[in-house]
């Protein structure tokens, strides 16, 4: 091998060779062909290393040494003497498609030197590009400065970086200046974020200030009015909802009424929200009243739900005021059924109050609806038999099934003659089922005497089937004799093929025997 000549070329080569697997009988194809191709560049033979690292870069478009290939063919062509502008673009191409990799801080070095080249030889437009680099390895080496630096609190070091941050057009190295102000603890860094995060004209490194800031919130009272001022009056929606995220930090009383008179007034909804939220983080006995005073008064949908969701953490008079007004008068059913959701959670015995008159006296069928649900949530004897004293009542047959299905695991052997009654008395087909399920469920005895009273009067036969089903899941031999008789002797012949499918879902003996009597009958 010729003696490498040029000593760039011999630290690359050690780079290399750092993080190449040697040749050996395990290589994959394309390492052994890179391997090949790379000793042309080693051997600084450029005009066959151009076209076999361009064909190895076709042949194995995923291989791992494509980019190592990609440098070397820039490389290549600069030592082969190709016109200085096709290599610098060849040099542009590799960095912009891998800013990443091992080969880039090499690729820029090279680059910036085939462009100083071609600034000297009158190619005017390369100085852009010279300047543009002199810029990043300058911030490059302020930021590593500025993370360096430790003892931010000592006098020198936070002038010097209050310094930077004035003197800097990088919005980077701003932005860092920011986070580092951030760490130190003296009222002078404060109140530079707070200038900060008023007057500079990046939308990031105002938010970045703010977001220090909200870990200084007791420095100044000036603080708080900077940020006051920049929730209401910056032009960056996000800057204005991150000064009410950093203020609501500090959850101080004395910041409740800002928060409710922005969320009520402000003519951006995501800035309301933003308000309502951070009265969330207080406790909720302490914000009841302004909870209720945004949900009357602010027009935005969102900021409602938010005012609602809150207020089932506080069972006071005037919340529970509202929501029954709002379960019972609001026409929104998902506000509706939030109201509803706040009452059920508050689980008290007022709450529970408001929607037993709501299901017992309302119009409002989807409130009713939302009710019979918060009902169940309760889960407790009360609301148990208002429901079922509901679904005897209730005209609306969707109503009723709603309310059955709500409590049908909730119910006990006493609840047995409501629950004929409201099996004799519904026209529903679906809450005849359930009733039956119940039934049988609490006592079998009772439910096998309710569907030999439904075959005998009942002329709906989808329902003369389904109780069959339900006779025939029940897998309960005090069954049996009533289906063999069915089977037997209803004058439906649909009605006698479905009692002997229950006999055989049933499948015990005496389920057994009977079809065996009825095959020999």
């Amino acid at each position: 091998m010729r003696k490498i000549k040029n000593l760039w070329l011999l630290v690359i080569f050690v780079k290399l060779i750092a993080t190449t697997v040697l040749a050996d009988e395990s290589q994959t194809s394309d390492t052994k062909a890179y391997k090949e191709v790379y000793n042309l560049v080693l051997n600084e033979q450029w005009d066959q290393a151009i076209p076999q690292l361009k064909k190895f870069i076709k042949e194995y478009p995923e291989s791992s040494w494509k980019d190592d290939a990609q440098f070397w063919l820039c490389y290549a062509l600069e030592k082969s003497g190709e016109e200085l502008e096709k290599v610098f673009a060849a040099y542009q191409k590799f960095v912009e498609k891998y800013p990443n990799c091992k080969w880039t801080d090499d690729a820029q070095t090279n680059m910036m030197r085939v462009a100083q080249r071609l600034y000297e030889n009158g190619k005017k437009k390369y100085k852009k590009y010279l300047d543009e680099y002199k810029t990043k390895l300058h911030e490059e080496s302020v930021l590593t400065a500025l993370m360096a630096l430790r003892n931010i609190d000592d006098v020198k070091n936070l002038r010097a970086v209050m310094k930077l941050y004035d003197n800097a057009k990088s919005e980077k190295i701003r932005s860092n200046a920011v986070m580092v102000l951030g760490r130190a603890k003296s009222i002078e860094a404060a109140n530079k974020l707070a200038e900060i995060a008023s007057k500079d004209k990046s939308e990031k490194v105002r938010m970045n200030a703010l977001m220090m800031l909200s870990r200084k919130m007791n420095s100044s009272k000036n603080i708080l009015k900077i940020m006051k001022k920049i929730a209401l009056e910056d032009k960056s929606r996000d800057v204005k909802k991150a000064a009410i995220m950093a203020m609501s930090s500090r959850r101080s009383p004395d910041l409740i009424p800002f928060f409710t008179d922005l969320a009520v007034k402000s003519d951006d909804e995501d800035v309301a929200v933003s308000a309502v939220m951070a009265l969330s983080r207080y406790h909720s006995v302490d914000v009841a009243d302004e909870m209720v005073k945004i949900f009357e008064k602010t027009k935005f949908r969102e900021v409602k739900k938010i005012a609602l969701m809150q207020m089932r953490r506080n069972p006071a008079i005037k919340t529970l005021d509202l929501l029954k007004k709002v379960v019972l008068a609001e026409k929104d059913s998902g506000l509706v059924e939030l109201a509803v959701m706040s009452l059920a959670n508050m689980r008290s015995n007022e709450a529970q109050k408001i929607m037993e008159d709501i299901l017992l006296s309302s119009k409002n069928k989807k409130a009713k609806e939302a009710a019979i649900t918060a009902m169940r949530w309760m889960d407790n004897e009360r609301s148990r038999k208002i429901l079922l004293k509901f679904a005897l009542d209730e005209k609306d047959e969707q109503l009723t099934v709603l309310a059955l299905m709500r409590m049908q695991s909730h119910l006990k052997k006493n609840d047995l003659p409501v629950l004929w009654k409201i099996l004799r008395g519904t026209k529903s087909a679906q809450a005849k089922q359930i009733v039956l399920r119940q039934i049988l469920n609490i006592d079998e005895d009772e439910a096998i005497a309710a569907v030999g009273d439904i075959m005998k009067n009942e002329i709906d036969s989808g329902l003369r089937e389904s109780v069959l089903m339900i006779l025939g899941g029940s897998k309960s031999d005090k069954a049996v004799d009533l289906l063999k008789n069915i089977a037997k002797n209803d004058p439906n012949i649909r009605m006698r093929k479905n009692a002997v499918m229950a006999l055989g879902r049933i499948g015990t003996p005496k389920a057994q025997e009977a079809l065996i009597e009825i095959l020999e009958k």
